[in-house]
């Protein structure tokens, strides 16, 4: 019975890690939004995945970026360190930047959602995207932006709009600039 006991005692405190988002605040005022680089309006064209594998060799440990299939097999689990999704999105307007936008599309990185915080994005729909500039590796040229459920970001851009019109204007993008 005592080892019992303590078996569940291990296990109940055992960590765990899930999204905590510090309660978001609703208003749309410029104070609540500037804490955004980008807020893009946009649709998804295409969701894939990359992991971060910590390879140890000799003398030194190395954080590299690889896609998700190619280490589903090939990887111990012990080097796994996160798994993130980049999120292809064609830019249709934008209300905030933090540079001048110079190509139609934007890459989004997000979390594989559940205990990460990461937004589920489905391709072939259109969001409103609240973001931050993307501080690590970029896989290629382009503009890269991160966001979480914790943002206002949002798939309900009929209600989402109205409200964000109060605060900035709605500015929409030239594919021929």
């Amino acid at each position: 019975m005592k080892q019992l006991i303590l078996i569940i005692l291990l296990f109940s405190l055992q960590a765990t890690f899930a999204c905590s988002c510090i309660t978001l605040d609703t208003t749309y005022s410029e104070k609540t939004l500037e804490s955004y680089d980008y807020i893009i309006k946009g649709t998804v064209e295409a969701v894939d995945s990359f992991v971060y594998v910590e390879v140890k060799d000799p003398g030194k440990s190395e954080l590299i970026k690889v896609p998700y299939d190619s280490v589903k097999t090939k990887v111990d689990k012990n080097q796994l360190l996160f798994v993130e999704l980049i999120i292809k999105v064609k830019i249709s307007s934008y209300f905030k930047t933090d540079e001048k936008i110079k190509d139609v599309y934007v890459y989004v990185i997000t979390g594989m959602g559940g205990g990460d915080c990461g937004f589920p994005f489905i391709p072939g729909r259109d969001y409103i995207i609240y973001g931050s500039n993307y501080k690590f590796d970029q896989p290629d040229n382009g503009l890269y932006i991160s966001t979480n459920i914790c943002t206002h970001t949002t798939s309900g851009i009929l209600t989402e709009l109205p409200k964000l019109s109060k605060v900035y204007k709605e500015k929409f993008i030239d594919p021929k600039e």
